[in-house]
């Protein structure tokens, strides 16, 4: 349940002594304006040029669907320009509920087969619904 980032300098790269600093935004989709998110935290762990994201993170900030993620790249051995790149990325909005409903209450894992209908279900983002995944407890 993690979204993992990676950064990598391709040219110019000094000694690989790079320090990466990590700043994430959430995107207002009406204005296009960012607004820099401070309180991450505790939803992301970094590893200098790696970055993973919890789902957690997206349930925190739910005012937003769009985020640019900043990764600034700097030399600490050469006096050279920052390398500075962008990921923009946009989550997607859950399905609307429709009906679910399974042949057989009873059965035996790995032998029986079970057979599932999925009706009503609509995506609000528009796409065309080609997957269905059930999960048990």
């Amino acid at each position: 349940d993690w979204l993992a980032v990676r950064a990598e300098c391709v040219t110019e790269c000094g000694n690989d002594n790079l320090r990466f600093e990590w700043e994430i935004y959430g995107i207002n989709d009406e204005s296009q304006s960012k607004e820099i998110l401070e309180d991450w935290s505790t939803h992301i762990i970094i590893d200098e040029d790696r970055l993973g994201i919890n789902k957690t993170f997206f349930k925190a900030n739910q005012k937003f669907q769009s985020f640019h993620i900043k990764v600034t790249g700097t030399d600490m051995d050469d006096d050279r320009p920052k390398g500075v790149a962008k990921l923009y990325i946009r989550t997607n909005i859950p399905p609307k509920p429709g009906s679910c409903t399974i042949n057989s209450k009873t059965g035996m894992a790995t032998i029986t087969i079970f057979k599932l209908d999925f009706e009503g279900w609509s995506d609000p983002d528009g796409q065309d619904l080609r997957d269905f995944s059930v999960y048990s407890k």
